[in-house]
C-alpha cells in the first residue's frame, strides 16, 4: 500500500513541467527538453521509476520536479540514506552491503554505501532544516 501511495503521489504531481523555459536567477534561460527523463526512486516501500521534465543549456540541467518534492540527489530516499548510514557506523561496509542487499532485495555496491555515508551529514541537515518545528506544547508533552 505504501508503494501504491507513493506512485499515486508522484502521478498527481506530474512531470514538473513549468512551461517552455525556466529563467535562472542569473537571467540565463533554460529551454525545456522535448524528451522526458526517467528517475528511479528507492524508498522503504520499494522502487519505482517516474518521468520528469528537464530544462538544459550548455551542461546545466534542472529537474523542477526534484525540487518541488525535495528528492535527494541519489535515487535513495532520505530515510534509506539515514538507515544505511546508521547501519554502516556499526558494521563494516562489506557486512552492511550484504544485509542491505538481502533486506531490500537490491544489490548495492560497497562503494555506493561509502559515498552515501560520506555525504550523509549534508543531506540530513538540508532535509531536516525544511521540517517545521512542532509547537511548544507538543514538544513538552512528548517528553512527559
Amino acid at each position: 500500500m505504501g508503494l501504491a501511495a507513493m506512485k499515486l503521489y508522484f502521478a498527481q504531481r506530474g512531470t514538473g513541467d513549468m512551461g517552455a523555459a525556466i529563467t535562472r536567477a542569473d537571467g540565463v534561460i533554460l529551454p525545456r527538453e522535448q524528451k522526458l527523463r526517467g528517475r528511479d526512486y528507492f524508498c522503504r516501500f520499494g522502487t519505482f521509476d517516474g518521468a520528469r521534465t528537464a530544462t538544459a543549456r550548455q551542461g546545466s540541467r534542472i529537474f523542477p520536479l526534484d525540487e518541488q518534492v525535495n528528492l535527494p540527489e541519489r535515487c535513495y530516499s532520505y530515510f534509506l540514506h539515514e538507515w544505511r548510514t546508521l547501519f554502516d557506523v556499526e558494521h563494516p561496509f562489506k557486512k552492511a552491503q550484504a544485509c542491505s542487499s538481502s533486506f531490500f532485495d537490491r544489490d548495492v555496491a560497497e562503494s555506493v554505501l561509502m559515498a552515501v555515508a560520506k555525504e550523509a551529514p549534508q543531506d540530513y541537515e538540508a532535509c531536516y532544516a525544511q521540517r517545521p518545528v512542532p509547537p511548544e506544547a507538543t514538544r513538552e508533552s512528548s517528553w512527559a
